[in-house]
């Protein structure tokens, strides 16, 4: 029987979220093999192969792990599939994305709260309504330190961080958010760079203490150990509250080796493991 946990004494509203370069690189590839999958329910002529990419309604996917020589130059989190049809468009917008990007689970969130990035020669803007933005300087892309291509696929560490409003709704298995990932080729016989677009959707799981809590209360315990770990996060939240991430992190480090104590006996190992695996992405979000 699951028991209620008591809500944390944060902004629930607000959801963390930590984007890593295989994340991005993966995302791409995951996102074009369900595109194809499901290419006869999103309508004729949504989907196609245009010069070797996926393309959902003329916009098309290049792989970053196809072309070694395609970097990635932009990375742009939209608050809902509108917003995406409303960037893809020229004229007018591109209606057709953005009804194709609501079936592949794109939905509306709240507005971005805020972006940063660790990640090297990259930077976030916040200046578009609606788009929490990273941007790597045009004489930076591809050349050396910060560059994120097709080899970034092994590269798990936290680089990007987005916070926006996303409702108090439970989100343990992640949240799908609707992304704009720039892709670039290196100029050729002093042409200027060649940039494509790619809009898609991807599930990403929250880093903050208001999914942990969720998890928490969805995971099998003894109801006197859910409610002892419940304390322990509680006492976290509300030492973020006052500004003392350092003293949260480790009320999260007990919270951690708790949940691993209990690993097998009381807790299922496998859920024993994702709330391990959520603790430690809370903390690297607090370490922003």
């Amino acid at each position: 029987m699951l028991t209620a946990v008591a809500a944390p004494p944060l902004c629930a509203e607000q959801r963390t979220f930590l984007l890593a370069p295989a994340d991005l690189v993966a995302m791409i590839d995951d996102f074009n093999a369900a595109v194809l999958d499901r290419s006869g329910s999103l309508g004729r002529g949504v989907v196609a192969i245009r010069r070797g990419a996926v393309s959902l309604a003329r916009k098309p996917c290049p792989s970053l792990s196809v072309s070694m020589e395609r970097t990635l130059a932009r990375i742009r989190v939209l608050d809902s599939p509108t917003r995406a049809a409303l960037l893809a468009g020229r004229r007018a917008p591109n209606n057709a994305l953005g009804d194709a990007l609501a079936l592949m689970g794109g939905t509306a969130w709240g507005p971005v709260v805020e972006a940063q990035t660790l990640r090297e020669s990259w930077l976030a803007e916040d200046t578009q309504e609606g788009v929490a933005e990273f941007v790597a300087p045009f004489e930076r892309i591809g050349s050396g330190a910060g560059t994120i291509d097709g080899t970034s696929r092994a590269d798990t560490r936290a680089s990007f961080l987005v916070r926006l409003e996303a409702g108090d709704s439970p989100a343990i298995d992640g949240i799908p958010l609707v992304f704009a990932l720039t892709t670039s080729i290196p100029p050729r016989f002093g042409r200027r760079s060649k940039q494509t677009e790619c809009f898609l959707v991807a599930v990403i799981k929250g880093a903050d203490l208001s999914t942990l809590f969720d998890l928490l209360t969805a995971t099998p315990m003894p109801a006197e150990t859910r409610d002892y770990l419940a304390g322990q996060l509680a006492k976290a939240s509300e030492l973020v509250v006052r500004n003392r991430s350092q003293l949260a992190v480790r009320a999260l480090k007990r919270f951690g080796a708790e949940v691993a104590h209990g690993w097998g006996t009381g807790i299922p190992a496998g859920a024993a493991e994702e709330l391990i695996t959520r603790t430690v992405s809370v903390i690297e979000a607090l370490g922003f």
